[in-house]
């Protein structure tokens, strides 16, 4: 018996984490970046966030992107090859990492590439500057059509799914900064990115992407914070922090417990009201075995059984909470929009709860 028991609990350990990994995959899976989310529900829901230039949102966006850890590696170890950039998790924006994957597997040089996404994106930044500077404001109102495809330009070059169309963006940006005036320092960071793209594939190793490099990433990765939390931030979910929604930025533990009261007492209600009808219908008719009663009421039961939920649920609807037949209770669930007072009683909120009940 002892020995049953302790294989059970070494079987346990092993399938708890295994769940815990699916359910950690499960929740990198969700669509769109968190951040991103997390940013424009706060801009929506402040006074003038429409006006957050570019380089604040981009500093938002990274201290939110540390604070979560998601600039941290994934797991504790990954395989990739020895042309892909270890720090691509680094980035603050995940919409540059496929272009900058993309580039260091054509090139073989991951070095080379991050210094030209760096200065590309300090000509960038440079750029935007000079826009919001009263100096040259004036001069570079005059070339509004230049200056809006050269911002557009900018962004494409760094999501170009290819390298000729990357190319092309390349080629039309450099006319266009040749046309606009007193950007000397844009033209600077411009020039060495050039020179930087041009060494990159120049001196192409493309044989490294087929050598698969191993990487240990140790405890700083997101499972493990995940799973255990981080002193001062967050719990981990081995202690009930589920962090927190990507949508408003709630903490999940809150939301469950909210819904937790009515799950909990739906179930509990239910077990009674089925047990209540199932026991003695149960003991009536195993005393009169294979009788009518018997027949009839397991014919009944497994019809009643059978019939799906939501079917159930509609017919409820159309025949208890309809004036056209019986009104007797409210359609909308627990919180009638219209009717819901928090100052109901037990019996009152209950009174809104009996289809769910006969629907478990």
């Amino acid at each position: 018996m002892l020995r049953f028991i302790l294989n059970r609990l070494l079987l346990f350990i092993p399938t708890l984490l295994l769940v815990s990994v699916i359910a950690f995959v499960l929740s990198l899976s969700t669509p769109g970046d968190p951040v991103d989310r997390l940013l424009q529900s706060a801009e929506k829901g402040e006074a003038g966030g429409g006006n957050i230039t570019r380089m604040n949102r981009d500093l938002e966006a990274k201290k939110l992107r540390e604070k979560l850890g998601l600039n941290l590696p994934v797991f504790y170890l990954s395989i990739q090859t020895q042309a892909d950039i270890d720090t691509l998790h680094k980035l603050s924006s995940t919409l540059h990492r496929p272009a900058l994957k993309r580039m260091a597997r054509e090139t073989g040089n991951p070095h080379l590439v991050m210094k030209w996404y760096g200065h590309t994106l300090e000509a960038s930044n440079s750029f935007d500057f000079a826009l919001t500077d009263s100096s040259k404001s004036i001069i570079l109102s005059n070339y509004k059509d230049q200056v809006t495809a050269a911002q557009s330009l900018f962004s494409g070059i760094l999501l170009a799914g290819s390298k000729e169309n990357q190319k092309i963006k390349i080629d039309s940006l450099n006319n266009l900064l040749s046309l606009i005036p007193d950007i000397r320092n844009v033209k600077s960071l411009w020039e060495i990115s050039l020179n930087e793209y041009s060494n990159s594939y120049q001196n192409a190793a493309t044989w490294k992407k087929y050598i698969p490099k191993l990487y240990f990433h140790g405890l700083k990765n997101q499972y493990h914070r995940w799973l255990l939390g981080k002193e001062g931030i967050t719990k981990g979910v081995i202690k009930g922090d589920f962090g927190v929604s990507y949508r408003d930025g709630q903490k999940i533990s809150e939301r469950i417990g909210k819904a937790m009261k009515w799950t909990l007492l739906l179930s509990l209600f239910s077990i009674i009201i089925a047990f209540s009808f199932s026991i003695p219908l149960g003991l009536f008719a195993g005393s009169k075995a294979n009788g009518k009663f018997d027949k009839i009421s397991s014919l009944v039961v497994f019809a009643l059984y059978a019939l799906p939920g939501f079917f159930v649920a509609s017919l409820l609807l159309v025949v208890f909470a309809n004036p056209d037949f019986l009104d007797w209770f409210p359609s909308s669930g627990v919180k009638d929009p219209e009717l819901f007072n928090s100052d109901w009683s037990f019996s009152e909120e209950f009174n809104t709860i009996c289809l769910t009940l006969f629907c478990h």
